[in-house]
């Protein structure tokens, strides 16, 4: 599960490369993680990405900074610094 979500996200919030992507995510070949991304979306990687830029983009500059953690499983790292 995890795998198959980190590729998703990689497919629709970068725009690495097939080959780049393939060999971070551990596969040794792209055309592995093309039939992963059949099996998992009913998609190509290149059609799973076209549909994400198609969809319409949150606006981070209004976002709580506990959904921003909340999204990018950082809890600390949206948290106002406290002046000391």
């Amino acid at each position: 599960m995890a795998r198959r979500d980190q590729a998703r996200r990689y497919l629709e919030e970068t725009a690495m490369p097939m080959g780049q992507l393939s060999a971070l995510r551990g596969y040794s070949e792209q055309s592995s993680l093309s039939r992963a991304c059949r099996t998992w979306f009913g998609a190509s990687p290149q059609a799973v990405r076209t549909r994400a830029a198609s969809k319409p983009t949150r606006d981070i500059s209004t976002t709580e900074p506990a959904e921003l953690a909340a999204d990018f499983g950082t809890p600390d790292a949206f948290q106002p610094r406290r002046q000391a």
